[in-house]
């Protein structure tokens, strides 16, 4: 996980493509990748906003993210990858996670 400028605007990151292995979950990994996201953003000179993308279907992960104290702020259709619509089974969705103060997400804030 990392934060990159998202949308044209200083005051947001994305965290890009979040993923844990099914067999590490439930360790603190996510947990662990959030806070050093979160750190990331806390030493920029000026700190952003958070916000990650989710498959509307993984509801485990949009789960994770409301009891880390995202909010679910969007529901978009997926982007076919590569651009080619036959790359889509059906028209799967996502929904997209925020964090506006990401410091939140520090045992310390």
């Amino acid at each position: 996980m990392f934060a990159a400028p998202a949308r044209p605007t200083p005051r947001r990151s994305q965290t890009c493509t979040p993923r844990v292995a099914a067999s590490h979950q439930r360790r603190g990994v996510g947990s662990r990748l959030l806070t050093l996201t979160a750190e990331t953003l806390r030493a920029r000179s000026q700190p952003t906003a958070l916000y990650l993308w989710v498959l509307e279907q993984n509801v485990e992960a949009q789960a994770f993210y409301r009891a880390c104290g995202g909010r679910r702020v969007e529901r978009a259709p997926v982007s076919p990858p590569g651009g080619i619509a036959s790359r889509l089974a059906g028209a799967p969705a996502k929904v997209r996670y925020a964090w506006e103060e990401p410091a939140a997400l520090l045992a310390d804030a």
